[in-house]
């Protein structure tokens, strides 16, 4: 009967943790933007030296019609104060810009910044989805992860419910056993 509720009680609180162990895992992109947002950081210029645009088939309306959609990554290096020259990568959705198509031959200039205490961490920072406002950020990159979250969570609370409920029930009606059990015991004396 307790290991039952303690199985609930473990399951219950396994699947939202479960759930942020698998967005922190996966989610370095808008951590790191998270930090940038809300940390001390440098701003210097840059170039980008290699861009690439990829595409993917996507169906909708089970398998009746199709559409492509664009992406494309860069490799972008900037030069900390310092004096030693960082590399990093980005990616953004759409077609591959015009201005990036000759990039490998010329690079292209550009704004980035990074983290003070970690210049790892950077962005290219005058184009494309980069946020700017905490607001900005949770609204783009964290309302369908928090929905997520949400949903776990409630999962996780019903079945904490579910076996706090069963628990007690089954308490309740072995007590009543108990009880009938000792009358009838104390009857046949």
């Amino acid at each position: 009967m307790r290991f039952k509720l303690i199985l609930s009680l473990l399951i219950g609180l396994a699947i939202p943790t479960a759930f942020i162990w698998w967005w922190y895992d996966s989610s370095t992109i808008e951590i790191n933007e998270f930090l940038l947002i809300t940390h001390d950081k440098i701003k210097t210029t840059g170039f980008i030296i290699q861009a690439e645009e990829y595409d993917d088939l996507v169906e909708s309306d089970y398998n009746r019609s199709a559409g492509v959609v664009y992406d494309f990554s860069f490799k972008y290096v900037f030069k900390l104060k310092d004096g030693s020259v960082r590399s990093s990568y980005g990616k953004e959705n759409g077609r591959l810009p015009g201005f990036l198509s000759n990039v490998d031959n010329k690079p292209y200039p550009v704004k980035i910044e990074y983290l003070a205490n970690n210049p790892n961490i950077s962005r290219v920072k005058e184009y494309w989805s980069g946020n700017v406002s905490l607001f900005d950020w949770f609204r783009h990159r964290m309302v369908m992860w928090t929905i997520l979250f949400l949903c776990c969570t409630i999962i996780g609370y019903i079945n904490i419910k579910y076996g706090i409920k069963k628990y007690l029930t089954e308490k309740a009606e072995l007590e009543k056993f108990a009880i009938e059990y000792r009358k009838q015991k104390l009857q046949k004396e």
